[in-house]
């Protein structure tokens, strides 16, 4: 079904982070939880991502999308976070990084890969390039971002992730 509507013209996209069972909108009242966060590399993207490869402060990317010509969507895999730090850590990776700030919501979708996107005169297949099977956490971001820390605490999972800027 997807391929067809992307061959008749359809843009295809995939959610980053899933929504509650029931929930019918993509907002971040119904975002079930945090999965996953990323940067979105339109400007300079060759360069950033270069950038990301050779810093020995920013994690490996779990998957890089390679989405048109020189523009890059990068993700890692996340846990024990809640929207607000998610998106203090976008923000602060776009900033550090080189990422578009326009793209740095919890709700964000990102390019399906192995598919056309058809937003350029001419049609580019996204690619996708693994890179790590690795799951972070906030205390692997939080070395190298200024302006955030993580603080070890209690709770289910054995620790509790907080933010301070």
């Amino acid at each position: 079904m997807l391929l067809q509507q992307n061959r008749a013209g359809a843009d295809i996209f995939v959610g980053m982070n899933p929504i509650r069972d029931g929930s019918y909108n993509r907002t971040k009242e119904n975002l079930k939880e945090i999965r996953h966060v990323y940067l979105d590399l339109d400007r300079n993207g060759d360069l950033a991502l270069q950038a990301i490869h050779a810093s020995l402060d920013v994690p490996c990317p779990n998957f890089v999308f390679h989405t048109s010509p020189g523009k890059h969507q990068v993700v890692w895999r996340i846990e024990a976070l809640n929207v607000e730090q998610a998106e203090a850590l976008l923000h602060n990776l776009a900033s550090h990084l080189g990422g578009d700030h326009a793209a740095t919501d919890t709700t964000r979708v990102l390019r399906l890969p192995g598919f056309a996107n058809r937003k350029l005169a001419q049609e580019f297949l996204v690619q996708v390039l693994q890179e790590s099977d690795r799951l972070y956490s906030i205390r692997d971001h939080a070395n190298e971002m200024p302006g955030i820390q993580a603080q070890q605490g209690s709770s289910s999972r054995g620790f509790d992730t907080v933010l301070t800027q």
